[in-house]
């Protein structure tokens, strides 16, 4: 264990753009070992609700390791080649782009379940939906260092002044606007501004506080778990979902009869802040239900057809909505949206209410 994590700490050293994926790696490999005895008693748990066959859906067959690692590089591989000037070729690479980033979203449920119990799978899916806060990859990092051309045009004379300077011989050629003013100086500068520090600091602590927020609600189900001594219902990870679901109906009909009766911008920018937060809810809560039901063994499967659709949904549906609100409206656009809407709000209630009867009945068999 000790050997591990040294040689994990001399990876995060040594190179960044590898640092995720062996410290990731060691990470895993460690709570694997030592969480070894939690998930046998689960999988002793949940065998009277799992049947278990010879043949497992792809997604549970394959190494989650191997796959995140095959597709992680092929992720990397379709960015670069968006660069193509071709338009068509252009939008082909970017939708395979999407679906090899798909393999994180459909077997990172499979590894919650793998990893940790029922009662602790809410505050790792918690940080599983935050990780896109977590920034680009080492490849990313290093397409950006390689095509990437400077943008400002500061930069570009002086670059340009310091090519002529190594050619002429003459330190007295400058760019114009270059003040040979440090970086840090800069910096200070503009953090001593009143108009710079406050701002930049309420925007900080507003979105910490939201991150925050967003966070603490998958783990609402868990702390409910331990009050009631471990009487474990998978269905006490819709209760938020139930209370938010309102939220997209809501959203709609304000953005979009605001809009349409050219109401104050403020008030249309309100109806959206209503569904921001109810999005990552549905979306989180969601996925720690499907993880609970289906286990170590089916989640991966389960998430994968979830992500399919999603992604399938959120590429093409967009494509709608110049015909939709040429021929309605943004008024009557967004209310056929939000009636559609209603129709899921009852989802999460009938599932709480039922699940546990609908398990019963149709067994999830892998």
């Amino acid at each position: 264990m000790a050997k591990s994590r040294a040689e994990s700490d001399k990876t995060v050293f040594n190179d960044e753009a590898s640092t995720t994926v062996r410290f990731d790696g060691t990470v895993h490999d460690n709570i694997g070992r030592e969480q070894k005895s939690n998930i046998d008693e689960q999988r002793e748990m949940n065998s009277e609700d799992i049947h278990t066959a010879n043949m497992k859906p792809d997604a549970e067959k394959a190494q989650r390791k191997l796959a995140r690692y095959l597709l992680h590089l092929l992720h990397g591989i379709y960015g670069w080649l968006c660069t193509q000037p071709n338009v068509a070729e252009f939008l082909v690479f970017r939708l395979l782009t999407g679906m090899a980033a798909a393999s994180y979203m459909s077997t990172g449920g499979g590894t919650v379940a793998d990893l940790l119990p029922k009662e602790e799978r809410g505050v790792a899916k918690a940080i599983f939906t935050a990780g896109p806060l977590f920034g680009p990859t080492g490849l990313a990092t290093a397409i950006t260092v390689l095509f990437m051309h400077e943008t400002s045009p500061i930069n570009k004379f002086k670059s340009k002044a310091a090519r002529l300077r190594k050619e002429t011989g003459s330190p007295d050629l400058r760019a114009a606007g270059d003040r040979q003013t440090l970086a840090k100086q800069l910096v200070l500068y503009a953090l001593t501004r009143p108009t710079v520090a406050l701002i930049s600091l309420y925007i900080a602590f507003n979105f910490g506080v939201t991150m925050l927020l967003l966070a603490t609600f998958p783990t609402l189900s868990d702390r409910l778990l331990k009050a009631e001594g471990g009487n474990y219902r998978a269905e006490r990870r819709l209760i938020m979902m139930m209370f938010v679901s309102p939220m997209f109906l809501i959203e709609l009909f304000i953005y979009g009869w605001t809009t349409e009766y050219k109401v104050h911008w403020v008030v249309p920018i309100i109806g959206i802040a209503i569904c921001g937060p109810g999005a990552v809810i549905i979306n989180s809560s969601s996925q720690t239900y499907i993880i609970d039901i289906f286990g170590h063994q089916g989640a991966a499967s389960a998430l994968a057809a979830i992500t399919l659709l999603r992604n399938l949904t959120g590429a093409f549906l967009p494509l709608a909505a110049p015909t939709l609100y040429a021929n309605l409206g943004l008024g009557w656009g967004n209310s056929v949206l939000a009636f559609i809407t209603v129709a899921f709000i009852p989802v999460p209630i009938y599932f709480y209410v039922h699940g546990a009867s609908l398990r019963k009945r149709f067994s999830v068999e892998i």
